[in-house]
């Protein structure tokens, strides 16, 4: 018997140009903001898209979906007060 390779795996989080992506973005239970595009190219766009949506202190909890290739992942980001 003969193993198999795959080669076509995809990168967790992959993004490809024309992908649709739905950011939601959460805290204390609530929906601070929700972004939905086509307009991104990699998963770095959507994260410096995702970090600059007005936000409050503490912890909060963003989903980022691709629409496209059918893959979501959450995580928790934190926004700490900076000492002057």
């Amino acid at each position: 018997m003969k193993a198999m390779t795959i080669n076509n795996v995809r990168p967790a989080l992959a993004v490809e140009a024309g992908d649709e992506i739905w950011l939601t973005l959460m805290s204390n239970g609530r929906v601070v903001a929700n972004v939905c595009g086509s307009h991104f190219s990699s998963i770095g766009d959507v994260l410096n898209c995702a970090f600059g949506l007005p936000r409050p202190e503490g912890l909060s909890q963003l989903t980022i979906r691709n629409r496209t290739q059918g893959w979501s992942s959450v995580r928790n980001i934190a926004r700490c007060r900076r000492s002057a």
